[in-house]
Parts: C-alpha cells; sequence; structure tokens
C-alpha cells in the first residue's frame, strides 16, 4: 500500500467519523426538541401571550360595562373601582411589556 492510497483511506475514514459525529448530533438535537421545532413554538407561544396582552384590557371594558348583565363582578366579589384599577394596570403595562419581550427576543436569538 503506497502513501497515497493509505491517507485516502485514512480521510475517508475520518470523513465517516465525522459524518457520524454530526448525523449524533442532529439526531439529538431532534431528540431534544432543538431547531425550527423548539424556535417555532417559542414564537406561537409567544404572539399567543402577546394577543392577550392587547384582548384583556378590551375583555375588562366589556366587563365594567356590562357589569349588571353578567353579573361577573358580583359573582366573584369584586368592586367596580378595582375593575377600574385592572383596567388601568392592563392598559400601562403594554409598552413596557412589549420592550421586555423584544429583549428577550434578541438574546433567544444570540444564543
Amino acid at each position: 500500500m503506497s502513501l497515497n492510497e493509505y491517507n485516502d483511506r485514512r480521510i475517508r475514514n475520518e470523513d465517516k467519523k465525522e459524518v457520524i459525529k454530526k448525523r449524533k448530533f442532529y439526531d439529538w438535537q431532534l431528540e431534544k426538541g432543538e431547531g425550527a421545532e423548539a424556535l417555532l413554538g417559542t414564537m406561537m407561544t409567544y404572539t399567543t401571550q402577546t394577543q392577550a396582552l392587547f384582548l384583556i384590557p378590551e375583555t375588562l371594558l366589556l366587563i365594567i360595562f356590562l357589569a349588571n348583565e353578567t353579573k361577573i363582578p358580583l359573582k366573584y366579589s369584586i368592586r367596580k373601582s378595582d375593575l377600574t384599577y385592572y383596567f388601568i394596570f392592563t392598559t400601562v403595562i403594554i409598552l413596557p411589556n412589549l420592550i421586555i419581550d423584544i429583549f428577550v427576543l434578541h438574546i433567544i436569538e444570540i444564543i
């Protein structure tokens, strides 16, 4: 066996080892749920939470305006002034929450 044949065979063996190593890593990623699926799951969770962030004040407004018809505040012993505070809080918290989410998503991209 010549030196060239030996080197070719050694390179092929190393390539096979590298392919096997990459395949094992890919299988590990699939088992752990990392990759595109995990990213899509994270984004889906983020979008539903952001939708809820905007829908909660609207829902509270409906509860405030329809308090006598729905009897929700009466059933749960919530004062109307408390509902107003809840509405103000959920409205004010929207912008800071979005800013924090932007920073968190950029940190996730970096990692």
